[in-house]
C-alpha cells in the first residue's frame, strides 16, 4: 500500500544483504521527467500503470537487486504474476489506521488520495488490494522499527532457504 514504508524498508534491507537497490517511482519519475502526481494530473491513471509497467518489466529481475514497487504495481496488468514468477514477492502489511496516520504526519500528497473522503477511500482501497497483495510469497507486518523489519525479513528467507545463509 502506498505509506507502507516500501521505499524505506527496501533501502535498509539491499543494504543489510549488500544488493543493488530500485526504487520503482523514482525510476518511472526519471524516465517521465515529471513527478508522479503530475503524470496523475496530466496524463491520467491509466497512462501511469502502463508506464510503471513497462518499467518493472524493464528491469531485469534478479536476486542481487531489491527493488520497491509502487502500490498500484501487483494490481495492474497481471504485475503481481509477473513478480511472482521473476522475483521473491514481499508484502508490508500496515493497517489502514497507521496509513492514515502516516498520511497525516507525513503531510504529503498521493494521487490517489487527493480526497475529502481520505479514511473511507484508504479503507476501499486496502480492501479491494488486501487479495492481491495475499498472493506474496512473504508478508511482514511493518508495525515494528525498520531495522526490526529487516531482521525479520533475512530471518524469514533464510529460514525459507530463499537466502543463502552465507550472505549475512
Amino acid at each position: 500500500m502506498p505509506l507502507s514504508g516500501k521505499s524505506t524498508l527496501g533501502k535498509e534491507l539491499a543494504l543489510a544483504l549488500s544488493l543493488e537497490f530500485f526504487d520503482l517511482d523514482q525510476l518511472i519519475v526519471d524516465q517521465e521527467g515529471i513527478d508522479i502526481m503530475t503524470i496523475f494530473k496530466e496524463k491520467g491513471e491509466p497512462y501511469f500503470r502502463q508506464a510503471e509497467s513497462n518499467v518493472l518489466e524493464s528491469i531485469e529481475l534478479q536476486p542481487s537487486r531489491v527493488i520497491s514497487l509502487g502500490g498500484g504495481t501487483p494490481i495492474y496488468h497481471n504485475g503481481m504474476d509477473y513478480i511472482m514468477d521473476k522475483g521473491i514477492s514481499l508484502y508490508l502489511h500496515v493497517t489502514p489506521e497507521r496509513l492514515i496516520d502516516r498520511y497525516h504526519k507525513a503531510n504529503n500528497t498521493r494521487p490517489l488520495f487527493e480526497t475529502s473522503n481520505l479514511d473511507d477511500n484508504l479503507e476501499k482501497l486496502y480492501r479491494e488490494r488486501l487479495p492481491i497483495y495475499s498472493k506474496a510469497l512473504l508478508t511482514v507486518n511493518n508495525m515494528s522499527s525498520i531495522q526490526q523489519s529487516v531482521e525479520e525479513i533475512i530471518k524469514t528467507l533464510k529460514y525459507k532457504n530463499l537466502l543463502n545463509q552465507n550472505e549475512v
